[in-house]
């Protein structure tokens, strides 16, 4: 059993290519008003899950 306080090691190069991801469709979302807030939420949880899947593999 792990202990609450274990650490989770961070893919630095995964962790910047997903924050470019996501800032690079906030300031096209920001420029075009293509997306409603909440579907902005949905775009950054799928790029998050993409990158999660791809770690994972």
């Amino acid at each position: 059993m792990e202990s609450a306080n274990s650490q989770t090691e961070i893919d630095l190069e995964t962790a910047h290519r997903m924050m470019d991801r996501i800032i690079k469709q906030e300031k096209r979302n920001i420029q075009t008003k293509q997306y409603s807030d909440t579907k902005m939420v949905q775009k950054i949880k799928e790029i998050i899950r993409e990158e999660a899947d791809a770690y994972a593999d």
